[in-house]
């Protein structure tokens, strides 16, 4: 069982507004309920009201929610699930699309560190890394035991302040024990050096401070696809010194020649 929340930017008259949501579903019972979707709709042309979808849902705090264990969120800050589900997720999806979603992004790990999430699956879809991370410490996983991966059509900005390194190497992922990753090549303003797309050694790289940052990874499957901005970058940086020996099984898949 499931429900599908769209949590829209903007609203019409012949949509739902906040206030209304808070009043028709306050103490809402839904024993059933496995898998909570929050979605976030493009904004129309016509004359609309501000929603702000940063903050707490009005009124699912007063839920009674015992089976959930799934939350899936469209460029919509995890963060807007009330703390009093988030020790119940087991699985988290989050797709964020756009050039202008760098904030959810990096507020995802503090709304992981109360969670004991052991599967997700992040998406970022012709998303920018503009802007400097800078965690306040080392964010521990231990619980997440399957994380997918997909970076498509990406770029940074700038190879220190603004880029996926910087935005994932303080993750550690101490119970990760199978990791996948999609991404394409042939962009580039993703991550190159020497005409090597370094997008995928950017997200594994170790932090000198933190150099086992996969100390139980078993299975890497990696996907690559190939672009359609320049279709002459075939070669990735593989990144050998950051694959741990824990790794028993290794699958690279791609639709054209593919050199590491």
């Amino acid at each position: 069982c499931s429900v599908r929340l769209l949590v829209r930017k903007y609203k019409e008259q012949h949509v739902i507004s906040p206030s209304e949501f808070t009043s028709s579903s306050r103490y809402l019972k839904a024993p059933l309920l496995e898998e909570f979707i929050l979605e976030e709709v493009p904004h129309s042309p016509s004359r609309l009201t501000p929603y702000d979808t940063t903050t707490s849902l009005p009124s699912i705090s007063s839920w009674n929610l015992p089976a959930l264990r799934t939350l899936a969120v469209h460029n919509v800050d995890p963060s807007i699930l009330p703390h009093k589900f988030r020790h119940q997720i087991r699985s988290l999806k989050v797709q964020l699309t756009g050039h202008d979603q760098f904030t959810k992004l990096s507020s995802l790990s503090s709304f992981l560190g109360v969670t004991r999430t052991a599967n997700m699956h992040l998406s970022l879809d012709n998303f920018r890394f503009d802007q400097r991370y800078a965690p306040e410490r080392v964010h521990v996983l231990p619980d997440l035991r399957s994380l997918q991966v997909s970076f498509l059509c990406c770029s940074q900005t700038d190879w220190e302040r603004a880029s996926i390194r910087s935005a994932f190497c303080f993750y550690q992922f101490t119970g990760l024990t199978r990791l996948s990753v999609v991404l394409d090549v042939g962009d580039p303003t993703t991550v190159l050096w020497n005409d090597e797309d370094m997008l995928l050694h950017s997200f594994l790289v170790a932090d000198s401070r933190f150099p086992n940052r996969f100390p139980c990874l078993e299975v890497l499957d990696l996907e690559v696809r190939l672009g359609a901005i320049d279709d002459s970058i075939r070669t990735i940086s593989f990144p050998h010194a950051f694959i741990p020996s824990s790794l028993n099984h290794l699958r690279i898949r791609s639709s054209f020649a593919l050199s590491l």
